[in-house]
């Protein structure tokens, strides 16, 4: 709990807390609005959509919030393709050879009879 408090109150925090507060006032007041102009005399269902699509905006603002707090306290591991790769050796046999690899070598045969195969084909 300690932990969370002295995150949330750091300067970057707080100017994002700021931030979601002002834009969930902003987006309510706008909804607000949009919805007594719907309930007006040149009103449209266009002014419904916006008071609905403000509201909206202003959940949305709330819910990235969450989440940037949610991952600030209990980050992600990077991606699996950030991790460093280990390279595989072939496993040596009882001589220190490499064994061949059959499915290896038949894949690769089949490499080269496409590669000599679009050799051959016109540009």
């Amino acid at each position: 709990m300690r932990r969370l408090l002295l995150l949330l109150l750091t300067p970057g925090w707080l100017a994002r807390h700021v931030l979601v507060v002002l834009a969930v006032l902003a987006f309510g007041v706008l909804g607000r609005w949009q919805w007594h102009r719907a309930h007006g005399p040149d009103a449209t269902i266009q002014n419904f959509g916006y008071a609905f699509e403000w509201w909206v905006f202003a959940a949305f603002a709330v819910f990235m919030w969450w989440k940037m707090v949610r991952d600030a306290l209990d980050p992600a591991p990077p991606p699996a393709a950030a991790r460093p790769v280990r390279p595989v050796a072939a496993v040596p046999a009882s001589d220190g050879e490499p064994e061949p690899d059959d499915e290896l070598a038949a894949y690769n045969r089949y490499l080269a009879q496409l590669n000599a195969g679009a050799e051959r084909q016109p540009r």
